[in-house]
């Protein structure tokens, strides 16, 4: 088969997953039914059980990986009908989402130096926080593995939705608007899909979030590297 069709069927094979995934948790909304949760088992599980190696998926999975750049980039929609409302919150919006980004960074390398992990497993931990072509590129730059990195994006991200609902009733946080920071700060790119589907207001306040993580993150990893490491 050639690299075409492999690529072609690994990407049906994907989004069958994620549409099956997606029907499941319409007909039985839990926590635990989230497409991304669910679809991602059930696409590991395949690959095992085929016996399918990444390198063979990722020719399709390139594809797929590729438009998650343009997919946040159309985040921008909302972000532009809410800009009125988030203008009004930005010290509310900005000063938790900059404390949010430094925590992150911080308990990563603190995390990595108490269990003596190795610089390279350090460098790809730092991103965690943001979303992943982001952290993939970040650990790239610093020598990281951009594949371990994705992965512990992807757990950050499924936990954060995971253990939002009951954060948000323990802390009676019922604005939508301080729901979309922290979902956007600590779940990112799938904490903002997660958002998108409870509102525009809560999506937009997730978009701003994860974007502003994001730059911040760029800005402050070299340095928080630089100075925990040397």
């Amino acid at each position: 088969m050639s690299e075409f069709f492999m690529s072609l069927w690994f990407i049906m094979i994907t989004l069958f997953i994620y549409m099956a995934a997606r029907k499941l948790n319409t007909v039985h909304k839990a926590l635990y039914t989230m497409p991304f949760l669910t679809g991602t088992i059930v696409l590991v599980m395949f690959l095992i059980f085929s016996n399918t190696s990444y390198e063979a998926y990722s020719l399709g999975g390139a594809w797929i990986e590729f438009w998650l750049g343009p997919a946040i980039v159309a985040l921008s929609i909302p972000l532009y009908e809410q800009r009125k409302t988030l203008l009004k919150f930005i010290i509310p919006l900005g000063v938790p989402v900059v404390l949010a980004t430094f925590l992150g960074i911080v308990t990563g390398v603190s995390f990595a130096g108490i269990a003596g992990l190795s610089e390279e497993l350090m460098y790809s931990i730092l991103p965690k926080s943001v979303t992943t072509p982001i952290a993939m590129d970040i650990a790239s730059i610093l020598d990281g593995d951009p594949s371990i990195a994705a992965l512990l994006v992807l757990v950050a991200g499924v936990s954060g939705v995971l253990f939002a609902d009951i954060t948000f009733r323990i802390f009676k946080i019922d604005q939508n608007l301080a729901k979309g920071i922290g979902l956007g700060a600590a779940a990112h790119g799938i904490g903002t899909a997660n958002a998108m589907e409870n509102g525009q207001v809560q999506g937009a306040a997730s978009s701003v979030s994860m974007t502003l993580c994001a730059i911040l993150l760029s800005i402050f990893t070299p340095i928080i590297a630089f100075v925990f490491m040397y």
